[in-house]
């Protein structure tokens, strides 16, 4: 009898995007609130050339 342990390769894919998206989202809320507390930093200045769409 065949016995299925672990993930299948689409379980992991599934979890890998849903972590991207998260971290993705993390770290765009990071930056903003470094904007807000300190808007002359070059990061910011980068962020306002390019604002989202």
């Amino acid at each position: 009898m065949k016995r299925d342990d672990g993930f299948t390769i689409i379980q992991v894919m599934v979890i890998l995007l849903v972590v991207g998206i998260v971290l993705w989202a993390a770290a765009k809320a990071l930056i903003d609130r470094r904007c807000r507390d300190d808007p002359a930093e070059a990061l910011c200045a980068s962020r306002r050339a390019a604002p989202d769409k």
